[in-house]
């Protein structure tokens, strides 16, 4: 069974505070935020063919 991911709100976004490490803040359905040490934010979106599953 999984975890749902909680909804990213802007608030969550806004206060994304960079850390001495990346890390990355699940939205769900495939959205992705990482957060680099730098400071700098990329989205990332992960999706899958409907017919190949690729």
């Amino acid at each position: 069974m999984c975890a749902q991911a909680s909804r990213l709100s802007e608030l969550k976004l806004k206060a994304a505070k960079p850390k001495e490490k990346d890390y990355i803040l699940v939205d769900g359905d495939g959205l992705q935020m990482r957060v680099r040490s730098n400071g700098s934010r990329l989205w990332n979106f992960n999706y899958y063919h409907p017919v190949t599953k690729k």
